[in-house]
């Protein structure tokens, strides 16, 4: 059975080495509650690992029982802080009950320290001298045997409750809860067959055990970002939120990604976790890069070939970016069309005279400020009453609509009709002096005036009055309404010398 002692010594090593990065490694977290009792844990398989070294390796009996007893501290400490780190990790730990589950390794250290009064841990040791190493058997006591079961109920308890959230949880995350639940199960169940000893084994292997679980640890932090990640009961609600959610840290790697990016992305569920947005989305990696958080951008992004619009927010959490981002395609189609619908006169499809006055304003600005020429005609359908009172509401209605096309059809591109009052029409000439308005007028007045309206068994046309002001006059004009109220005398003009006439403002 030398061999066995022999092969210790030599696995030792490897074993502290594969310690040692593990809490190295997740050191930076040691300010965080999981952090903190995670390097715990992997401190007492550290230190029992040593010990139990310390113990194999002294030639005194004395020596040998104190480094044992020693050992054993680690040991007993090492399932409580596995079980708080467990509970951290997945939100469900309460700071006023957390340490009751150090109450029985507290009296099973007493008991241990006491051992040689009471017996009730070990009752008998042997020892065994093996080429310059001295071993030792100890015969269980019943404290023993209860601390067995509370360590191993709740080691396994805590792996199982992660087992749990981890299989109720997105695909993504399972490759972190295989690992964990893998390495933490090997030296559970060897633990338990090297005290049952079942094995024809003398030396017990448990503290080299303890390195497995630290190789899946390391490989989950390292992979994929194991303790970067948020707590479950949180990232199951991030997890199904409607819009799309990517953690990155400083290097532009996805640290935490749910559903709905993974879709717009692409990604497969056990790919996105740690892969480089500077390699998959190399755009997007200089659109995160250049925003300084807190922040908000717009980008297009192709889904099913049809380009989409998105609304991005960014965050930083540490030295990590939190963006946030959402499909707002359809909202900004739907704002397009209320906006449209809050500028438009519903029956004519014609700007309303509220919006005519805003664009009316910026224009007139613009005109003053490059002493640019600027008209504007209002229209009055005359005798608009008759028309309704002796052919129907529906007939004025079409009236409205024929002498609102018709406008516009003759009308430049960058001029601007608006229906002003219930029988009026406003209509803006940029860059357009008071002469050219007056023949665009009397052009648009003939051609309205030899449309007809057909009825059963018969037709009827209508003729319009236009008022003209313009800003090539030499009055000066300092407003909008000051051009509009021009206008609106010039039209009353008409009106007064018979209607069915253009009449400027000098």
């Amino acid at each position: 059975m030398v061999w066995q002692y022999q092969l210790f010594m030599v696995l030792m090593p490897f074993a502290a080495a594969i310690l040692l990065v593990c809490i190295f490694n997740s050191w930076k977290w040691r300010f965080t509650a999981k952090g903190k009792f995670f390097i715990a844990s992997q401190v007492c398989a550290l230190g029992f690992l040593i010990f139990n070294t310390l113990e194999l390796v002294t030639l005194s009996p004395e020596m040998t029982v104190f480094f044992m007893k020693t050992s054993f501290v680690f040991l007993v400490l090492l399932p409580p802080f596995w079980l708080m780190f467990s509970l951290n990790f997945i939100g469900w730990v309460s700071k006023k009950i957390g340490w009751l589950f150090f109450i029985i390794p507290i009296v099973t250290l007493i008991f241990i320290w006491l051992n040689e009064s009471v017996h009730w841990f070990w009752t008998d040791y042997h020892f065994i001298p093996i080429k310059g190493m001295l071993a030792i058997r100890t015969e269980y006591g019943f404290w023993f045997m209860v601390n067995v079961l509370y360590s191993h109920t709740i080691s396994i308890s805590a792996t199982i409750a992660l087992l749990f959230h981890f299989v109720n949880f997105p695909k993504i995350y399972r490759h972190q809860a295989r690992l964990i639940i893998y390495g933490v199960s090997f030296p559970v169940l060897y633990n338990l067959v090297s005290i049952l000893r079942i094995l024809p084994i003398q030396k017990d292997f448990s503290s080299i055990a303890l390195a497995v679980p630290a190789v899946a640890f390391t490989i989950s932090i390292f992979r994929y970002r194991l303790m970067e990640l948020a707590s479950i009961s949180r990232a199951s609600v991030v997890e199904y939120l409607e819009d799309g959610v990517v953690v990155v840290d400083k290097k532009c790697r996805i640290l935490d990604i749910n559903h709905v990016a993974r879709q717009l992305m692409q990604f497969e569920d056990d790919e996105a976790i740690g892969a480089s947005m500077r390699t998959h989305f190399p755009d997007w990696e200089e659109l995160i890069s250049e925003a300084v958080p807190p922040s908000d951008r717009e980008f297009f992004f192709k889904v099913n070939g049809k380009e989409h619009k998105y609304k991005l927010s960014m965050s930083l959490f540490d030295e990590d970016k939190i963006l946030i981002f959402r499909d707002v395609t359809e909202t900004e189609i739907i704002i397009e069309n209320m906006q449209s619908l809050a500028a438009s006169d519903t029956l004519t499809g014609l700007f309303n005279r509220r919006y005519f006055y805003d664009l009316a304003e910026k224009a007139f600005g613009l005109a003053i400020r490059y002493r640019r020429n600027l008209s504007i005609l209002l229209i009055d359908v005359d005798r608009f009453k008759k028309v309704n009172d002796g052919h129907g509401y529906s007939k004025g209605d079409e009236v409205l609509c024929t002498i609102a096309d018709y406008c516009q059809q003759n009308l430049r591109k960058a001029d601007l009709m608006a229906k002003y009052d219930d029988d009026e029409f406003v209509i803006l000439l940029p860059e357009t002096e008071l002469d050219q308005a007056l023949v665009l007028s009397e052009r648009l007045r003939k051609g309205i005036n030899e449309i007809r309206f057909a009825e059963k068994n018969s037709s009827f046309n209508i003729t319009v009055s236009i008022g003209i002001s313009s800003l090539s006059e030499p009055e000066p004009v300092v407003s909008v309404e000051a051009l509009l109220d021009q206008a609106d005398k010039a039209l009353c003009q008409a009106k007064r010398r018979g209607r069915n006439q253009s009449i400027s403002w000098k």
